[in-house]
């Protein structure tokens, strides 16, 4: 039977300021972003939000990063007429594993053909959409009743979470910046690279030393408010501690990712047309993803040489999550495998 599942844009707005820009219109800045804006009419509906990439690294910070010889041995072995020697060197290419950084390093000498500048690129597209993303370890509940702040329900073992928070602890910022529910955490820690060190302020229940809960002359539960420092472990740690519901881990940032490479591909392709397609529609009108068509997009990118680890993992988590909406369709099961789909299908456009 062939599923068909709307993509869900997940769109995170303060709630204040708001702007005015017409009787049915108003302007709201993103959270975490106040250079970018999201137009939303009076019911709600989204009608456009646009996705910042972040900078990248300037010509000046680039020229100061030293090529590997053999980086550069890779990009002249492009210029080689035999498709085998060509093939080789793609292949030995995404093997070496060299950063982004000096990929783009790479990118600025002036003497690289145009075969060996196109697969450089497509490499580096893949290094930035799959760089390493923080993690805490924590498991979430979902909105409290438009209680600012995220709690904590459990603790995946041998996650940096595990080591300084409780559960029921309520995460209220991110280093300094304020969460308004999970989502804000998701896209502030897995912004930042696994082993940096973030500054957390919670709030949590004082116990007595039977373990009780303290209540104030007041009737109210009693808290500290604390400021705590973690180190962040990765994703793909909590991919293979098996924590991850609906085939693995959504990638919050691949949005903001797609479009770094969009901006990549300008910079260092100089000579390629950009295509820009029309804005989309609000997410109710969008037409339906199909599983299967997610399918044979993996599979072509596997017969056009892709990583067949990373092509693997992406189609594991597809059939995964075809397979809890089957067992469990309900109305939030559904939100979540969507949105999950909508972060796995932009990881794929971000290979192709």
């Amino acid at each position: 039977m062939q599923i068909a599942l709307a993509f869900a844009t997940l769109i995170l707005a303060q709630t204040a300021p708001v702007e005015p820009t017409g009787r049915l219109q108003t302007k709201v800045k993103p959270l975490g972003n106040p250079n970018a804006a999201v137009m939303i009419d009076m019911n709600g509906q989204v009608l456009q939000a646009p996705v910042e990439p972040m900078p990248l690294p300037s010509d000046a910070e680039l020229s100061r990063i030293e090529v590997p010889a053999d980086l550069v041995r890779l990009a002249r072995q492009f210029e080689s007429d035999a498709f085998a020697e060509r093939a080789s060197a793609r292949e030995q290419l995404v093997a070496r594993k060299a950063t982004a950084e000096e990929l783009m390093a790479l990118l600025l000498r002036r003497d690289l053909s145009n075969d060996a500048r196109h697969a450089i690129v497509s490499v580096l597209e893949q290094r930035i959409m799959l760089a390493p993303r923080g993690a805490l370890g924590i498991r979430m509940e979902g909105p409290i009743m438009r209680t600012t702040g995220v709690r904590v329900t459990g603790l995946v073992p041998g996650m940096p979470a595990e080591r300084v928070l409780q559960v029921g602890d309520l995460i209220s910022s991110v280093e300094g910046q304020p969460l308004l529910d999970r989502s804000d955490l998701i896209r502030a820690v897995q912004s930042l690279p696994p082993g940096v060190e973030v500054g957390l302020m919670v709030r949590r229940t004082k116990r007595d030393a039977e373990g009780k809960v303290m209540v104030g002359d007041d009737g109210l539960e009693r808290v500290d408010e604390l400021k705590l420092k973690l180190r962040l472990g990765s994703t793909e740690d909590l991919n293979e501690r098996g924590d991850a519901q609906g085939g693995g881990v959504v990638n919050a940032m691949a949005p903001q990712r797609q479009a770094q490479i969009e901006e990549a591909r300008r910079r260092f392709l100089p000579g390629a047309t950009v295509v820009e397609f029309p804005a989309r529609e609000q997410a109710a009108a969008r037409a339906p993803v199909n599983p299967e068509l997610l399918r044979k997009q993996l599979a072509a990118l596997q017969l056009a040489g892709k990583d067949p680890e990373l092509i693997n993992g992406m189609r594991k988590r597809l059939e995964l999550l075809i397979g809890r909406v089957m067992s469990n369709p309900d109305q939030s099961t559904r939100e979540q495998v969507e949105a999950a789909l909508e972060a796995l299908a932009t990881e794929i456009r971000g290979l192709r």
